[in-house]
């Protein structure tokens, strides 16, 4: 839904093509640790010592800098000071050439060198730190921040810590990933060094500057100055190396030109896009197209009324965002011009969004989840019939509904930190602004309604070709090729106009241009009709993560326990109630058997994986790729109860249900005889449930949901 390479499925976060470095002393690219030897020369404590034969072999190792510039010079001073006083003298020859010295005179070159280089690199500390005390430097000489004090080390784990101890699933875990804020910039000033994070900047604001002065130096030395635009047909548009360098997909040369030409792109036909003038037609085209399980067409609905979605009265603006969401609300936003995503107070936008002058840069937010703000979450809702179809609503249902009653009845509610909220969204966009193309996370599919400004999308059937094409895009480091021009005919254009509803069901490729600024409501969801498509794009996605190693916020959050829950919570109940009413699932409603059919295979592939994974799992979870997010999960033998319990009801050969047909049946039939089968069964079905070694917590007592499976089975 999020018309944004860096928030969707399709782009999965910054992928290395797009990663941009501020042009300093310290990079966004570089790891946290790396900072404190950038400044090595300056950290080291140069004390009074004795040459040790490891300094003698880091002079052999030395290479011919401006320091050894310095050493020949002051030795060619000591050999015409050491004639004088009867010394011998030094040897100046390259290492790799023979010398005639003799040994004594070869050590003495090297404890002279020694004392030189420990006093260019003392010179160098103090200049480094000119104008800092030497209270910035640790007693092991490591850099510290001028703002919290600590080292770059301290900030990361401290950081980390943090993250490890929010809630499996939260807003801001979802969608908040840990920016670079523990790396380094240093004033241009007082030469002071800071974290990105204690320097008073804004995360979008750490590579913008060409000459920073921290809050101290701020008042005498006035603002900091931001770079220069030099190549504005490159993400990097600041850095001067890359003047000369082809023209990027994004950058704001190339948006330019793309404006002059995307109104040549074809219109889809009726097969990709139905175009409809309310709610009410839209709800007869899709029952008449076969509903959800058929949908797989893009629908334009041109006036809301129908559709049974809420949305805020007239006068509504990004103003009141900002008043619902709070001034010091943290949103992730793209900086459009080198298409990464940063975290920026929502106050910031709103003044960047309402200043009258030229836009030097654009930005563009596009997931502001609002559903923890009781106020906003009322003034949007989704149309009614997201809320009937999505996995999300059927599993946690609004407390106040009957639905949830009866979730708490049966004891199937569930946490509500593990609902992944990412149906409510809020986005805005100046005009101008551009996003590649993606497909949103999971294969959810999304509602899209422009509230004020206008879109246009440009679309992409979900077609075994189009999605090879895709991923190879997307795992290609280059960003010189539009990827509408490496499908070519498959890409059509769609135009959204304010008050109008677009409606794309999984697995669409898409790209957003934004002509005008624009304030959007939309949302996310996952529903049973598409799953074979949204395990598709779940497989592509972690195809394109392994190679990319993007990270987890741009990915459907806790997708795999909302699939094992609703096999157990949702569709269990209903096959054992329709199959004890006697029910043909096959012949009443084949697309609800296939689709879970499909489900059950699934989620076997997946014990199996886990279990296979069981060992490493752990550790990897420990990497930096994780982000510290933990999605929910449950047990191995949780899994098992629910595999089994589906299995019985679906995957059993239908010969025992032949068997209590048959005339005489009821008569001839015998638990013992089919408890006796049920273990054949379990031996030779493809589908049977690996073992796994007990769970140390697990309960002696056995399921009731077990229970109950084997009394209808009998």
């Amino acid at each position: 839904m999020n018309d944004n390479n860096n928030i969707t499925a399709s782009k999965f976060g910054v992928s290395e093509k797009h990663r941009t470095d501020r042009p300093s002393s310290s990079s966004l690219e570089c790891d946290s640790s790396q900072a404190p030897q950038q400044t090595s020369n300056v950290n080291e404590n140069f004390t009074d010592r004795q040459t040790s034969s490891d300094d003698i072999n880091d002079i052999n190792r030395i290479e011919k800098t401006s320091v050894d510039i310095a050493i020949e010079s002051v030795l060619k001073q000591g050999r015409e000071h050491n004639s004088k006083r009867n010394y011998h003298s030094i040897n100046t020859n390259p290492i790799n050439e023979e010398s005639s010295n003799t040994p004594e005179q070869l050590e003495a070159s090297a404890v002279v060198k020694t004392e030189i280089v420990v006093q260019s690199k003392q010179e160098i500390k103090e200049e480094k730190h000119e104008g800092s005390s030497n209270r910035d430097l640790f007693d092991d000489g490591t850099e510290r921040c001028q703002g919290c004090g600590q080292s770059g080390n301290e900030i990361e784990e401290a950081l980390k810590l943090e993250r490890r101890r929010e809630k499996p699933m939260s807003k801001k875990k979802s969608h908040l990933a840990p920016g670079p804020d523990s790396d380094w910039i240093m004033c241009d000033c007082c030469k002071s060094w800071y974290h990105f994070g204690c320097s008073g900047l804004e995360q979008f604001e750490y590579y913008l500057f060409e000459t920073f002065f921290c809050p101290k130096c701020l008042p005498t030395s006035g603002p900091s100055k931001m770079f220069e635009t030099v190549a504005p047909h490159r993400l990097r548009w600041f850095d001067k190396d890359e003047v000369n360098a082809a023209m990027e997909v994004g950058s704001q040369s190339w948006i330019k030109q793309f404006t002059t030409r995307e109104h040549t792109l074809p219109s889809p036909s009726e097969e990709e896009a139905c175009v409809v003038e309310n709610g009410f037609e839209f709800q007869k085209k899709f029952l008449d197209n076969g509903g959800s399980h058929k949908w797989d067409k893009v629908f334009l609905i041109k006036n809301m009324d129908g559709l049974n979605m809420t949305m805020p009265s007239h006068g509504f603006d990004i103003e009141k965002v900002v008043d619902l969401m709070s001034p010091d609300y943290p949103v992730d936003t793209i900086d459009v011009y080198n298409q990464c995503t940063y975290s920026m107070k929502l106050s910031t936008f709103l003044k960047k969004f309402r200043d009258p002058s030229p836009r030097s840069l654009l930005y563009n937010f596009l997931s502001l989840e609002f559903s923890e703000s009781q106020e906003f979450r009322k003034l949007a809702k989704p149309p009614q019939f997201v809320q009937e179809i999505s996995l999300v609503d059927k599993l946690w249902p609004d407390p106040s509904s009957e639905a949830y009653e009866n979730l708490l009845n049966k004891k199937l509610d569930l946490p509500e930190d593990f609902r992944p909220k990412v149906e409510q969204f809020c986005l805005s966009g100046m005009g101008g602004s551009y996003t590649d193309f993606h497909i949103d996370f999971g294969g959810s599919s999304v509602y899209y309604h422009i509230f004020k400004g206008k879109k246009i999308f440009y679309i992409a059937r979900p077609s075994e070709s189009n999605l090879a094409a895709y991923q190879k895009h997307e795992t290609s480091r280059s960003n010189l090729e539009w990827f509408g021009d490496k499908i070519r005919s498959e890409v059509k254009r769609v135009v959204i106009n304010e008050g109008e509803t677009l409606l794309i069901p999984a697995g669409w490729i898409h790209a957003v241009y934004t002509p005008e600024d624009s304030l959007v409501f939309g949302g996310n969801f996952l529903h049973f009709g598409n799953v074979k498509m949204q395990m598709r794009i779940y497989r592509l996605e972690n195809s394109v993560r392994t190679i990319l190693k993007t990270p987890s916020k741009f990915y459907f959050p806790n997708f795999e326990y909302l699939h094992w829950k609703f096999m157990k919570n949702v569709i269990t109940p209903k096959v054992r109630e329709m199959t004890e009413e006697g029910t043909n699932i096959r012949k009443e409603d084949p697309d609800f058997w296939e689709s879970a059919k499909f489900l059950y295979e699934t989620l076997t592939e997946w014990l199996h994986r886990d279990i296979e994974e069981s060992a490493s799992r752990e550790p990897r979870k420990e990497e930096e790729a994780w982000d510290g997010r933990f999605d929910a999960d449950i047990s191995f033998d949780e899994k098992k109860r629910i595999l089994k319990t589906i299995q019985t009801l679906i995957v059993v050969p239908r010969k025992n249900k032949q068997k209590r047909e048959a005339p005489g049946d009821d008569d001839d039939y015998t638990p013992a005889k089919t408890r006796k089968y049920t273990k054949q069964t379990k031996r030779g079905s493809s589908g049977a449930i690996p073992k796994v070694a007990k769970e140390p917590n697990e309960e002696k007592e056995k399921p009731a949901e077990q229970q109950s499976t084997s009394r209808d089975h009998v």
